[in-house]
C-alpha cells in the first residue's frame, strides 16, 4: 500500500502522490518578511530638530516646508503625520523603498520587499528614540523546491513569511503544508500564477493544500489552505 504523504514525517497523513516529482522532502524554516522599524518620540519637535532616514537628514520646521523639511503641527501626531507625507512622497532612491506610517507617538518605517538587505536601512534622531540603529527582521522570501513533491514549512516568526512557487510542468502535483507554528505569523505562499486568487494562506500548524500545475497556473485539488 502506497504511504501517504506525513507518514513518515510525524505529521497527519495525507493523500497518496500522484503523477509529481519525487517524493525527497523539501524541508523550510523561513521566509520572506520584510524589515521594519520604528522611531519614538516623545514630545512635539522643535524647530531644526531633525530625524535621519537612510542617511538623509530631514528637518522640522515652524512652516514653509520645502525639500527634505517638515512642518512642525499644533500637536505631535499632526507633526508626525506631516512626517510620514514628505517621507512617502520623496523621490530620493533611497528613501522610496520605505513605506512610512503613524500614530500619535510613532513614526514607523517598512522595507517595501521581502529582502534581508532591507535590515542596512538606517534610521537616526536627534529629539527622539530609534527602535534600533537600522531596520531589523527582513529575511529574503522564502522558495518551495518544484523538483519534490512535498514541502514541509516550519512558522517561528510573529509576522507573516512569505514563499514563492514558480511554475511547473503540465499535471504537475505540488504539496505544501505547516508542521509546527510557534509564532503568530502565516504562512503566505506566492504562486507564479494560481486559478482562483494571487496567494495560498495557511494560518495553523497542520494546514495543507494539494496543488495541479493545469494550462498555465497552478490549481488547488484538495487541502485546508485557502487560495485568494
Amino acid at each position: 500500500m502506497a504511504q501517504g504523504i506525513g507518514e513518515e514525517f510525524g505529521t497527519a497523513p495525507f493523500p497518496e502522490l500522484r503523477a509529481g516529482k519525487t517524493g525527497e522532502l523539501d524541508s523550510l524554516t523561513s521566509g520572506g518578511v520584510k524589515a521594519t522599524g520604528a522611531i519614538t518620540f516623545a514630545l512635539n519637535p522643535t524647530a531644526a530638530a531633525t530625524i535621519t532616514i537612510n542617511g538623509t537628514v530631514f528637518t522640522f520646521v515652524a512652516s514653509g516646508a520645502t525639500g527634505n523639511q517638515v512642518n512642525i503641527g499644533v500637536d505631535l501626531t499632526t507633526t508626525l503625520s506631516n512626517t510620514a507625507i514628505v517621507l512617502n512622497a520623496s523621490v530620493l532612491a533611497n528613501i522610496s523603498v520605505a513605506t512610512y506610517t503613524s500614530n500619535a507617538t510613532i513614526l514607523t518605517t517598512t522595507y517595501d520587499t521581502y529582502v534581508a538587505a532591507g535590515n542596512l536601512f538606517t534610521l537616526a534622531a536627534s529629539i527622539a528614540t530609534p527602535s534600533a540603529a537600522t531596520l531589523t527582521g527582513g529575511q529574503d522570501l522564502g522558495v518551495a523546491d518544484i523538483s519534490t513533491e512535498p514541502t514541509r514549512m516550519t512558522l517561528t516568526q510573529a509576522v507573516d513569511q512569505r514563499v514563492t512557487l514558480v511554475a511547473g510542468d503540465e499535471a504537475q502535483q505540488k504539496l505544501i503544508y505547516v508542521n509546527t507554528r510557534s509564532g503568530a505569523g502565516n504562512l503566505v505562499v506566492v504562486p507564479s500564477s494560481v486559478t482562483g486568487g494571487t496567494i495560498i494562506t495557511f494560518n495553523a500548524a497542520g494546514m495543507w493544500v494539494e496543488l495541479r500545475y493545469i494550462a498555465g497556473a497552478w490549481v488547488k485539488t484538495a487541502g485546508t489552505a485557502t487560495v485568494s
